[in-house]
């Protein structure tokens, strides 16, 4: 019972990540859009001062902080349960 709830507890903290990486992935999107439009339009390759841009660049990192504590998390849960990651395989496979 207590592997089931741990494994449910792992597979959520990795939708979790999963959720966090497509976020990620839109926002250097969201980066390319602006890179473009702001060099197309503008005619301008320095983004000094544009506040939309390192708003993104913010975020971007701080998605990085958040997906490390989260896999942190999951390393610390496998420590303190002794869990294998071949254990954990089966949860990879089903996100």
């Amino acid at each position: 019972m207590v592997a089931k709830i741990l494994k449910t507890r792992i597979s959520k903290i990795k939708f979790e990540i999963h959720q966090l990486q497509r976020e990620k992935s839109r926002k250097y999107e969201d980066l390319g859009k602006l890179a473009y439009i702001h060099t197309k339009q503008d005619h301008m390759a320095t983004f000094s001062g544009n506040t939309d841009f390192f708003d993104i660049v913010n975020r971007v990192d701080e998605i990085k902080v958040e997906i490390e504590a989260k896999e942190l998390e999951i390393e610390n849960i496998k420590k303190e349960y002794g869990i294998e990651d071949h254990e954990i395989d089966d949860i990879d496979n089903n996100i």
